[in-house]
């Protein structure tokens, strides 16, 4: 697979590796998204940076908002928000024709802020809050109806163990998405093990490719969308040392880097 953008498209590692300092405490994103009509790995890395080892960190990120024709009130509420926040993300589609995202959380926040634009005339307001414990069938209501066999199987794994929440997307009163989070970062081979059964023999061999890396969270869409059912995996990466140029680098960063943690942990 590979990353595909128009004539208009622009470099996401790129911009993104404006704002990369060695040494300081920063974490890629990316995802591969899920449905009935196949995998696709998600045109949209996003870039979390964090004030430890880079004070200044937040206003590199304010200048590149501006470059990204970021909304005026949006670029005035990151500034705001720069003194109490525990970190800041940016996510920066690669095809030019999606949107923007700028993360804010503050310290004291039960939530994240985000604000999604496509140009500087708009923009949309999301929340992400954490929830905490164990989950059930009391959350079957909220989840697409289609998906709710695999959130069932996810939740009742062997591997899913004590270690996990969720974060709630909404916008406005609607929940969009639910994100089953797994701090541990269990291996992604467990996943798809437990959604074989429900996928088609070729969605499911295309998911081969990332059975060895580890996830962060899981991505359920839910009824309100009024989408087609999907679910999303996230893979995170510490980019403390050096920063992925290529979307083969990422992945290959992504493979190696805990793969090597846990080579140092058990030598």
């Amino acid at each position: 697979m590979m990353w595909m953008h128009d004539s208009q498209g622009q470099d996401a590692l790129r911009l993104l590796g404006t704002l990369h300092r060695p040494d300081a405490k920063q974490y890629l994103e990316w995802s591969i998204h899920l449905s009935a009509k196949g995998v696709v790995e998600r045109l949209k890395p996003t870039l979390y940076c964090y004030p430890e080892g880079d004070p200044e960190v937040f206003l590199r990120l304010q200048g590149l908002l501006e470059l990204l024709h970021c909304p005026e009130e949006v670029v005035r509420k990151q500034a705001a928000a720069m003194p109490q926040s525990m970190y800041q993300g940016i996510r920066i589609p690669q095809c030019s024709d999606d949107g923007c995202c700028l993360y804010l959380h503050e310290s004291g926040n039960p939530y994240i802020d985000a604000y999604k634009w496509k140009d500087s005339s708009s923009n949309q307001h999301l929340t992400y809050r954490y929830v905490e414990g164990t989950f059930g069938s009391e959350w079957h209501s909220k989840l697409h109806p289609k998906l709710t066999g695999l959130f069932d199987e996810l939740i009742g794994g062997r591997e899913i163990g004590k270690q996990y929440g969720m974060w709630v997307q909404r916008f406005g009163d609607q929940s969009n998405e639910l994100y089953l989070s797994f701090p541990s970062r269990p291996n992604f081979d467990w996943v798809v093990e437990a959604f074989q059964s429900k996928l088609s023999e070729a969605v499911y061999d295309q998911l081969r490719p990332y059975r060895d890396l580890k996830f962060k969270n899981i991505g359920f869409l839910c009824a309100e969308s009024h989408q087609e059912p999907s679910v999303t995996i996230y893979f995170t990466l510490p980019v403390r040392d050096a920063f992925p140029r290529s979307r083969d680098e990422l992945i290959a960063r992504t493979r190696s880097h805990y793969t090597g943690e846990l080579l140092a942990a058990t030598s």
